[in-house]
């Protein structure tokens, strides 16, 4: 899959995700985010690549977390997550969803902008000054209107993270290598006694080696477990 980038006007997270679902032909729901997953991680790399500003990397990394963990939890049914997970990948389907419309709608409204012919008319009571003097409004009626401007604003300004546990993603690969050279292991067992962090980086590290086909995963039920084996060498 190929993905074009002008440096100067990066795609924003949202852009993207609905780009590679409708790629597809998708609904938007959780099962076709985490269907979409690898190729939205391709596209951060091609972001590392340009030298993309930190602050357009850090929205498609928020993103990207929502997402991979959308694929761990769907993939790895033992998986809990916190409330406030859930919640949050229910948000970005909402998101997604609300800026499929918007996105519609504005396309709507320029096609029919640039079809209307240029119209001129003369400029009305432009010497009359006009006052509106809304019924009933007090101080505190300001002070309750700027208070919510203020929370919307919030919301928008930049996430400060901190505290960030890296996790070297080659690292587990390699380590996932060595555990499975034996004999094949199932998912649980693999994850047993890990982090969230680390179950996830290691759900990671399996998709990567299947793509680079060096381990086969069999799945012989619906949620069960996961057998993970290392392919024997090509003669």
């Amino acid at each position: 899959m190929t993905y074009t980038l002008a440096i100067e006007h990066f795609k924003g997270p949202l852009e993207k995700l609905l780009e590679l679902v409708e790629a597809q032909t998708l609904n938007i729901n959780q099962i076709n985010l985490a269907a979409v997953t690898s190729g939205f991680l391709d596209y951060i790399t091609t972001l590392e690549e340009v030298d993309a500003p930190n602050e357009v990397l850090a929205d498609f990394l928020v993103i990207a977390s929502k997402l991979i963990l959308i694929k761990s939890k769907l993939l790895i049914p033992s998986l809990e997550l916190e409330v406030d997970e859930e919640e949050s990948l229910e948000q970005l389907e909402i998101q997604l969803t609300l800026y499929k419309k918007i996105k519609g709608a504005k396309e709507h409204i320029q096609e029919g902008w640039f079809a209307m012919p240029a119209m001129r008319s003369r400029e009305l009571m432009m010497s009359k000054e006009i006052y509106f003097y809304p019924p009933q409004i007090t101080t505190e009626h300001f002070l309750k209107a700027f208070a919510r401007v203020e929370m919307e604003i919030n919301k928008f300004r930049p996430v400060e993270i901190s505290n960030i546990k890296v996790i070297n993603l080659k690292e587990k690969i390699e380590e996932m290598l060595m555990r499975i050279t034996e004999q094949p292991m199932n998912l649980r067992t693999l994850s047993q006694q890990q982090s969230k962090e680390d179950t996830i980086t290691l759900f990671l590290a399996i998709l990567h080696l299947i793509r680079d086909e060096l381990v086969w995963v069999e799945q012989t039920e619906q949620f069960g477990d996961i057998i993970v084996a290392k392919k024997p060498p090509v003669q």
